[in-house]
C-alpha cells in the first residue's frame, strides 16, 4: 500500500547537500512498512527527515546483504539515478520514518537551476564510494570477529547517541540492532554473530538489551589494535 503523504560522510557535506536539495513534499511510513522492493520499483532517491531506513541488496546467491541503516538526513536509493535494475534492491523503515523524495527528472532539474547541488550530491555519493571501499576492505583482511568490531563502532558513530547515555565514560548507545541484522551486514551467520557478542559481553567491551547496545569506543578501539598485535585485552564497561 502507498504511504500516506504527511560511510559515515563528513558532517559538513551532509550539511551542504541537505541545505541545497529543494523541498519536496513528505511521506510518512510506519515500521516494518516497504519503501521500495522486488514489487514496488526504485524511481526515487530519498531522504530521511525522521526515523531509520534499512536498505539490503540481494546478490547472485540470493543471500540477503545489510547494505546501512540511514538516519535523518541521509539519502538512500541513489541507484534510481543510475537507472540501477529493478528489484535488486529492498528498503524497509524500521520505525515510523518520514521521508522526502524527488524523480530523477527532478534532480536533474534541479541541478540545472543550481549547479552546486549537482557537485554537493557527487561528493556525496563519492564519500559513501569510499565508505564502501572500506567495507571491502575490512571483508578483504579481517575475520569476522573484527569485522563485527568496525561494524559496531561504525553503527554505534552513525545510530549512537553517547550524550544520552554518559558521553563521558566513552560509550556509544544506540538502538537494537539483531543478530540476524548484524550477520548481513558483516557476511556470516546469526549464530556466529551471538557467539562473538557473547564473547565481546563478557569482556566488557559491549552491553546489550532489547532496549539497545552500549559500546565501549574507547576499549573496543583498543581490542581491535591489540588483536593487530596478537593480544586480547578486556576492559570492563562500569556499570
Amino acid at each position: 500500500m502507498a504511504a500516506n503523504a504527511v560511510a559515515v560522510a563528513p558532517e559538513r557535506s551532509v550539511a551542504d547537500l541537505n541545505a541545497l536539495m529543494p523541498y519536496a513534499s513528505v511521506s510518512r511510513y510506519f515500521g516494518n512498512q516497504v519503501i521500495y522492493d522486488r514489487e514496488r520499483p526504485l524511481a526515487a532517491i530519498y531522504r530521511v527527515m525522521r526515523g531509520r531506513v534499512r536498505v539490503s541488496r540481494w546478490p547472485v546467491d540470493g543471500r540477503q546483504v545489510l547494505v546501512d541503516v540511514y538516519r535523518a538526513g541521509d539519502l538512500f536509493g541513489e541507484g534510481a539515478l543510475i537507472g540501477a535494475p529493478s528489484g535488486s534492491e529492498q528498503a524497509v523503515a524500521v520505525e515510523e520514518t518520514h521521508l522526502m523524495s524527488w524523480s530523477p527528472a527532478g534532480i536533474d532539474a534541479a541541478i540545472l537551476r543550481e549547479p552546486s547541488l549537482g557537485i554537493a550530491l557527487l561528493r556525496a555519493l563519492l564519500e559513501r564510494g569510499a565508505d564502501f571501499e572500506r567495507r571491502l576492505e575490512s571483508q578483504a583482511l579481517d575475520n569476522v570477529q573484527r569485522r563485527l568490531a568496525r561494524a559496531l563502532l561504525r553503527f554505534g558513530e552513525r545510530l549512537g547517541d553517547g550524550g544520552r547515555d554518559g558521553a563521558q565514560d566513552g560509550k556509544l548507545v544506540m538502538p537494537p540492532l539483531t543478530h540476524v541484522l548484524l550477520s548481513r551486514y558483516v557476511g556470516t551467520t546469526r549464530e556466529i554473530i551471538t557467539h562473538y557478542m557473547s564473547q565481546f559481553r563478557r569482556q566488557g567491551l559491549v552491553r546489550y538489551s532489547r532496549a539497545g547496545i552500549a559500546i565501549d569506543r574507547a576499549a573496543m578501539n583498543t581490542w581491535l589494535r591489540a588483536q593487530e598485535n596478537g593480544a586480547f585485552p578486556a576492559k570492563r564497561i562500569p556499570e
